[in-house]
């Protein structure tokens, strides 16, 4: 089982002081207990993008609770919402990226119980999950989906899954080589706004990268 030592032998100490809340507060707005492996790590770091591919979100950053926080966590899963309800099926792909389940029922999404409840973003490739199957969060596996309605399951931890994927121990077929080369991290410093095309902005996260991965970003 991998630990947060792992993780930080990877991406190196965070940097950041950026606030955090007390994981009882979080998990009574939220309504759900957390796993203990991702509380650890939240405890140790803000929330990252990991290679400027994935994004993992710390439900500790005091952004969530901007507004109603399980609103805002639901609302990040709704384009995965939007993708169950147009395709009504799911389909499994093994990790050579084979489809070994075809017309699988669409899985349920948080808020609804033993659903699908978001920690990681990629513009790439989709959305990283745990599925809430069972009482016991340690042992909720990691799902991984894609736009296409594929999603690949992983029978392990948060901590398992990311030093798992940074090692190149574990193959997850939405994740192609060329998007994660590296372990390096950028953390959340603050929020600022962006402006989208027609002049609408929203509040997106700030994010640096640590001293040991500087270099790094100027010359990728």
């Amino acid at each position: 089982m991998a630990s947060l030592a792992d993780f930080m032998g990877l991406v190196g100490p965070s940097e950041s002081r950026y606030p955090r809340l007390g994981w009882g507060e979080v998990e009574d707005a939220l309504g759900v207990v957390l796993p203990t492996d991702y509380k650890a790590w939240g405890s140790e770091y803000v929330s990252l993008h990991v290679d400027r591919f994935l994004a993992i979100d710390n439900f500790a950053t005091p952004v969530y609770f901007e507004r109603d926080f399980s609103e805002t966590v639901a609302s990040g899963l709704v384009s995965v919402r939007r993708s169950m309800e147009r395709s009504g099926r799911m389909y499994l792909i093994d990790d050579q990226d084979q489809v070994v389940g075809e017309d699988l029922a669409a899985l349920p999404v948080y808020p609804e119980p033993g659903g699908l409840l978001m920690w990681g973003s990629s513009t790439y490739t989709g959305s990283f999950m745990w599925l809430m199957d069972g009482d016991d969060p340690d042992e909720w596996p990691i799902v991984v989906t894609n736009r296409d309605s594929e999603w690949w399951q992983f029978d392990g931890g948060f901590l398992d899954f990311l030093v798992g994927v940074l090692r190149g121990d574990v193959r997850c077929p939405m994740i192609k080589p060329e998007w994660l080369k590296a372990p390096a991290i950028e953390e959340l410093v603050g929020t600022k706004l962006f402006t989208h095309l027609g002049g609408k902005q929203s509040t997106v996260m700030d994010v640096r990268p640590t001293s040991r991965w500087v270099s790094y970003f100027e010359t990728s």
